[in-house]
């Protein structure tokens, strides 16, 4: 598999048309159980390949329990300088009802090797809206991020998913589904404590510390373009979304020929402004009285009436020339943008 990916490299040499790369990201799948040598294979392979900034942020997804020091000190050599760990919660019932591998004596471990090993950047995952837990569950885990000091979280609410085990509990009756009254609550919670203890809330999920920001998934959320490796990987460029086949024997048999196993689309004007009020409006940053007069001028014309209503109630706000969603704006993020869509 690493073998076909490297080659994949290759195959796609010329995707960036040689644009400055800002970010390489290693996720997906449990990448933390790569070997340093084994990723600093791929980091060298796409330095040689493509325009690759200096100060280029270099993340690695992975488990608390495939933390140790000896494999921090091997991916800091290969290059990686930013971790996200998915911890998901502190609660060992909890983990153990989401199935999740880890308990929270490993979370607790990993975070003292990762601060021992010098790394300052790092993202942690949560998940809120989790049913029959004491309304003390969701403080006690803003309060842990607050005390430890973490630079950076991704707060997801908890979702139920067709074919996952969870799924299947809940339309047995062997586990409570999903309230939205108790993820909104908890939303509204995280905002409180997390920006009164500093953090910037950037994106609908994500917070971070001054100078922490993802650069990775500020890319996402800004249009940028973006190559995905490996199978089932999604890319993005100058409006051309592709996609990699999912089957693995599949996917490293079409490399092995020199054929990318990719299928691509381009978006209409009407998807490419779907897409950027959908992203833009999960964003600090919003979405510019200027874009919206561009994509005018190309034949997507924004519904006034509608988006009007939504100023008046206060869902979204207006700042010289950008807008945003307030608070009461984004627990609705969704409905709010599917409302605006150009069909």
């Amino acid at each position: 598999m690493l073998k076909s990916i490297v080659q994949e490299i290759d195959l796609q040499a010329s995707f960036f048309d040689d644009a400055s790369i800002q970010s390489i990201y290693f996720g997906g799948g449990t990448p933390s159980l790569l070997a340093g040598k084994e990723i600093e294979l791929m980091v060298k392979k796409i330095r040689s390949t493509f325009n690759v900034q200096t100060d280029v942020e270099l993340t690695l997804e992975a488990n608390p329990d495939d933390i140790s020091a000896a494999k921090l000190s091997a991916w800091m050599e290969a290059g990686v300088n930013r971790l996200s760990l998915g911890i998901q919660s502190l609660d060992d019932e909890v983990l153990s009802w989401m199935n999740r591998a880890h308990k929270s004596e490993e979370v607790r471990h990993s975070m003292e090797l990762i601060k021992a090993a010098g790394i300052k950047n790092y993202s942690v995952d949560f998940i809120f809206g989790i049913p029959n837990q004491a309304e003390q569950y969701w403080q006690n885990q803003l309060e842990w991020i607050v005390t430890s000091e973490i630079p950076h979280v991704a707060c997801y609410n908890l979702t139920v998913e067709e074919g996952t085990a969870l799924n299947q509990r809940v339309k047995t009756g062997k586990a409570e589904k999903v309230d939205d009254a108790l993820s909104m609550k908890e939303f509204v919670l995280g905002n409180e404590v997390l920006t009164k203890a500093g953090y910037e809330h950037y994106e609908i999920s994500n917070f971070c510390k001054p100078g922490h920001m993802s650069r990775h998934n500020s890319a996402y959320w800004k249009g940028k373009g973006y190559l995905g490796l490996g199978p089932s990987a999604h890319s993005y460029y100058q409006g051309v979304r592709s996609w990699n086949l999912a089957n693995n024997a599949k996917y490293m048999d079409q490399i092995e020929r020199g054929q990318l196993p990719v299928e691509r689309e381009e978006l209409s004007i009407s998807d490419q402004f779907n897409e950027f009020l959908m992203l833009g409006l999960r964003t600090q940053w919003g979405i510019s009285f200027e874009d919206l007069e561009r994509f005018k001028g190309l034949g997507a014309v924004l519904d006034r009436g509608v988006f009007d209503a939504w100023l008046e109630s206060g869902h979204v706000v207006c700042g010289g020339k950008m807008y945003t969603l307030s608070i009461e704006g984004k627990l609705i993020a969704d409905e709010i943008s599917a409302s605006l869509f150009v069909v």
